[in-house]
Parts: structure tokens; C-alpha cells; sequence
């Protein structure tokens, strides 16, 4: 799966699948678009490659993944919380 940029890459099935859950995709008022089962990197995207992620972008994404999520199932549907 592509989506944004950076691009985060990861296994279209994870959930179909039954791979863990990781965490939710966000824009960038928060809003959860998806959730990604299983494992995912970020990077950036070249014409035929995969390319680094600029410098600058570092903090911002280790910032973004630093803390754990959870999927919590409740009465009123699904919930995820991070820690």
C-alpha cells in the first residue's frame, strides 16, 4: 500500500490475513483513514525506487510512530488508543 508522502508501504492483507495490529493511518487533522495490520516502513518514493526519507522528515515521523496504539474492541465499536 502507497498512500502520502513519505509512502508508507506494507501488506494490503495484513488484516484479511490475521497479522497484528500496528497502528492507525491519520490525516493530518487526526482523523483515522485506516488501520495497517502487520508491518510497515515509510519511505520516500523515487521514479523506478524506493528512495530515503528527506533528513528533515525524520523527526516528524519518529515522532508520529514513538508510542504504541492499540485496537480495543468496546460496546460502542472499535477504539484505538495509544500509550
Amino acid at each position: 500500500m502507497l498512500c502520502g508522502a513519505p509512502h508508507n508501504v506494507g501488506n494490503e492483507e495484513g488484516k484479511i490475513n490475521g497479522l497484528p495490529f500496528n497502528r492507525a493511518l491519520r490525516d493530518e487533522s487526526s482523523a483515522i483513514l485506516d488501520l495497517m495490520f502487520g508491518t510497515f516502513f515509510i519511505c520516500g518514493l523515487g521514479e523506478e525506487n524506493f528512495t530515503d526519507i528527506p533528513d528533515q522528515a525524520i523527526p516528524k515521523y519518529s515522532k508520529m510512530f514513538s508510542r504504541n496504539e492499540f485496537l480495543i474492541k468496546t460496546e460502542s465499536g472499535v477504539g484505538v488508543f495509544t500509550l
